[in-house]
């Protein structure tokens, strides 16, 4: 029954996004929407009744718990941005969490930024910081239902810097994560902190970093990797400003989808918007 469910569901996933002429255009809620809703869950439950996110989140996790910014807040489905700081709820490698907050793809409502309340995130050894999307693998092959998110951060949510994004595929989406060049949004996650409560001392484990890119694919966690001493970060700032986050820490961190930079659509994927499940940090220290 689970794997008829995830073949109807990656069917309805593909019919749904390929019927529309414009893939930057937002869509419209509709009947077959609702279907692919029922059938995910039922997908995601089949697997554990386990609820998530926990009543209690584990206060070894360094989760960004605060919402600075969140413009396109609203009671649509999958509009609410508190799911993005409520916990991590994976649903493993073939299927998406349903736990999310959704971005718009272009505008301001294509925006969210983050903090860790009263705390700084620490530059230490590896990987600093992991993002939690909603991207997961087509059955049966190596690539994947990417929904690419930039990343930019900031210590005083004025100036921000980034890591180099940059698309190799063209002038056409691809689902290879090797042409999406430092973005969130490409690694399914693994991590759930309900039926899959993965020790904290691990999270951080197994990171591959990208070929032609600075980003890492979580191998334990899931989610995508970023390292502030990564010689791909620093886009849209001052070198002075760069090694201040790098000497310093940052504070906040801004997620805007790869559509409203500039990038092409991400392909296929539903309703083409990047789905933000949280960020978690190797260290941080009171500010």
């Amino acid at each position: 029954m689970y794997i008829q469910l995830q073949t109807l569901s990656m069917i309805l996933f593909l019919g749904i996004s390929l019927t529309y002429c414009n893939p930057l255009e937002k869509k419209a809620e509709n009947n077959s929407d609702l279907l692919f809703l029922a059938l995910a869950s039922s997908s995601s439950s089949s697997r554990t009744n386990i609820e998530c996110p926990p009543k209690t989140l584990p206060s070894d996790v360094n989760l960004a718990n605060e919402i600075v910014s969140a413009p396109g807040s609203s009671s649509r489905e999958f509009g609410d941005p508190s799911k993005a700081i409520n916990g991590i709820c994976g649903s493993g490698e073939n299927s998406g969490s349903l736990d999310i907050y959704e971005l718009e793809t272009t505008g301001v409502g294509a925006s969210l930024i983050l903090s860790w309340k009263d705390k700084r995130v620490l530059n230490v050894s590896g990987v600093d910081f992991i993002v939690f999307e909603n991207a997961f693998r087509n059955q049966g092959a190596t690539t994947y239902f990417v929904e690419p998110i930039v990343v930019d951060l900031s210590e005083d949510n004025v100036n921000y810097c980034g890591f180099t994004p940059s698309f190799a595929g063209g002038g056409t989406a691809t689902q290879n994560r090797e042409d999406w060049r430092n973005f969130a949004g490409l690694t399914p996650v693994l991590y759930n902190m309900s039926s899959n409560p993965i020790p904290v001392s691990n999270l951080f484990d197994n990171a591959v970093k990208q070929t032609s890119g600075s980003s890492f694919f979580m191998g334990t966690s899931g989610g995508d990797g970023f390292d502030l001493d990564s010689t791909d970060f620093g886009s849209g700032c001052t070198v002075g400003q760069r090694d201040a986050i790098r000497t310093n820490g940052f504070v906040y961190i801004r997620m805007r989808s790869s559509q409203s930079q500039g990038f092409v659509a991400p392909l296929a994927v539903f309703r083409q918007s990047a789905d933000i499940d949280g960020v978690i940090a190797k260290s941080t220290t009171t500010r």
